[in-house]
């Protein structure tokens, strides 16, 4: 039994839109009566004129082209989802796959998931991960506005293009791309009751090809079994090996505003490392923007609520209990703790927010600052270099051979920049999904269930390690064209924006540091207000 491909000799094309289609059959291939007894799946394809948006201008044979390229891929698609599914079945058919009941069928239980996991993610991750390409021929705007800018600001404005080049456009696809192939004959057992023991007169379980293939022998039982596992499996697996990696989340009936800020910050940092179709520093400023917000509403929720309680006291809506001053007392705990802990958090995701998203441009300013002094140096040593051209050995003044090296490095130095803002780009995507998928599992490991404090260390650890393998991965836009001269021979420059974005950063943190306090000021007094009019509430004789 495998899995082939017949073409169909009807194809055929019309003046608005040309089909291509075939058979995905998986059997016996090419076998008269068993071609198929696994099932197959029809695959067609259309590329209609009004795809293009400039329709005068396609051919008939550009639309059959098109026609047979996009199903060329749903092939391909689909051949490698067999591909991907075959580790499964063969495990499927060890009884390797877990959970399972007494007659060793597998089963879906609420508090344990089907194990391995992850089969049917990334068997539709492979699916559209093929075909996203077929997307149409136009070019997208944002790159062409990006080619504008260039030609009219040069290379030097490069480092301004990350999110252009980086965020995730709008594309249009090939409208048959959305349409699946159809399926026939394809094996299962959706009755439990005939899938663990075989009786004739259920026979009705297992496709008509399958059951001439077995003859009513005994492997009807047994396959009808191992097809109703693999029902449960699909309808189950539906965990990602990154979704599998879990923050620890308080699941306790703990319902504190504390908690749940806990929960809604850890919850937003998985959600955020969990993330595998945005680019990172994207990802990582839209978070940043998110805590900081949060860490606003947390403690000016609080302030509404101590607020919310006096006013009500005094209008008599509230009867001045011990209850009463007790709740008192715990918001006034509750905003002390937000002064402290939420301006911390506010300033980290200031620095994910603010900083990591321009450490690109930060660094390719720095790097076009440290070529403009180059060339002013060069200009200054252009007549000493040449006169060292008309002496005779060209040595009395020194090696030429260094100089010529040097003005060799300010003609590449550009080319070479933004081939290291582009592969300096991809490693800081692959790098950070590398470090998100480490980190989620070693969190799990970390053993601060019971501190309530613990997720800002979390935060603060995260960020700090971020903005470290930011800078790192984006040195390769000056540090590329410092060091390939060695291949030469030279002596490699040494360009070091180091100092530079330490200075910019701590600005940054200082300013947000001031914006910090004075807004952590306005509801500290309000708070100390607050608590004066609390204490007013409850006269000097209450006791007795």
């Amino acid at each position: 039994v495998d899995i082939y491909e017949t073409l169909n000799a009807n194809n055929s094309s019309t003046a608005q839109q040309a089909t291509y289609s075939g058979t995905v059959r998986v059997g016996i291939p090419f076998n008269t009566e068993f071609a198929d007894i696994c099932g197959h799946y029809h695959v067609t394809s259309i590329a209609k004129r009004s795809d293009w948006d400039h329709k005068q201008t396609v051919t008939d044979d550009l639309m059959r082209k098109k026609a047979r390229e996009i199903y060329q891929h749903k092939v391909w698609a689909m051949q490698l989802m067999y591909q991907n599914f075959w580790p499964l079945a063969r495990q499927i058919v060890n009884e390797q796959t877990t959970p399972r009941d007494t007659h060793n069928r597998l089963i879906s239980l609420p508090d344990q998931p089907v194990h391995p996991s992850g089969y049917r993610n990334e068997a539709i991750t492979t699916y559209r991960e093929i075909l996203k390409h077929q997307v149409k021929t136009e070019p997208i705007e944002g790159v062409q506005h990006i080619v504008r800018e260039g030609k009219l600001n040069g290379w030097l404005a490069a480092g301004s293009f990350y999110f252009a080049l980086n965020q995730i456009h709008p594309v249009q696809f090939f409208s048959d791309i959305v349409v699946p192939p159809t399926k026939q004959f394809v094996p299962t057992c959706d009755a439990p009751e005939f899938c663990s023991t075989y009786a004739p007169g259920n026979s009705h379980v297992l496709p008509p090809p399958l059951r001439d293939f077995l003859q009513y022998g005994p492997e009807n039982s047994y396959l009808g079994t191992r097809l109703w596992d693999a029902k449960i499996f699909l309808e189950n697996d539906v965990i990602g090996i990154s979704d599998s990696l879990n923050l620890n989340l308080d699941k306790s009936a703990q319902t504190s505003p504390l908690h749940n800020l806990q929960n809604n910050m850890l919850t937003l940092l998985q959600g955020m490392m969990s993330e595998q179709h945005n680019d990172p520093l994207i990802a990582q400023g839209r978070f940043g923007s998110s805590i900081m917000i949060l860490s606003e509403r947390a403690w000016l929720d609080i302030q509404n609520d101590l607020h919310t309680a006096i006013n009500r006291a005094r209008q008599g809506y509230t009867p001045i209990t011990e209850e009463f001053m007790q709740h008192l007392n715990d918001l006034n705990h509750r905003g002390a703790l937000a002064i402290a802990i939420y301006s911390i958090v506010w300033i980290i995701g200031a620095i994910l927010a603010i900083y990591i998203p321009l450490v690109p441009y930060l660094i390719f300013t720095i790097a076009v600052v440290g070529w403009l002094l180059l060339v002013i140096e060069a200009i200054v040593a252009a007549p000493i270099l040449a006169i060292s051209f008309m002496l005779p050995t060209n040595d009395e003044m020194g090696k030429l051979l260094q100089g010529l090296l040097l003005l060799l490095n300010i003609v590449l130095r550009p080319v070479l920049m933004i081939f290291g803002f582009i592969f300096a780009t991809r490693l800081y995507q692959a790098v950070v999904k590398l470090v998100n998928f480490g980190m989620l599992s070693n969190f799990n490991n970390l053993n601060t269930n019971d501190s309530m404090f613990a997720w800002v260390a979390v935060l603060a650890l995260y960020a700090t390690f971020i903005v470290a393998l930011s800078n790192k991965s984006f040195s390769l836009i000056y540090a590329l064209p410092d060091k390939i001269l060695r291949w030469m021979g030279g002596i490699p420059e040494q360009t070091d924006p180091s100092q530079e974005l330490h200075t910019a950063k701590s600005s940054m943190t200082k300013g947000a540091d001031t914006v910090n306090k004075i807004s952590l000021g306005i509801p500290e007094r309000s708070f100390a207000r607050l608590q004066s009019s609390a204490k007013q509430l409850v006269p000097p004789d209450a006791v007795s």
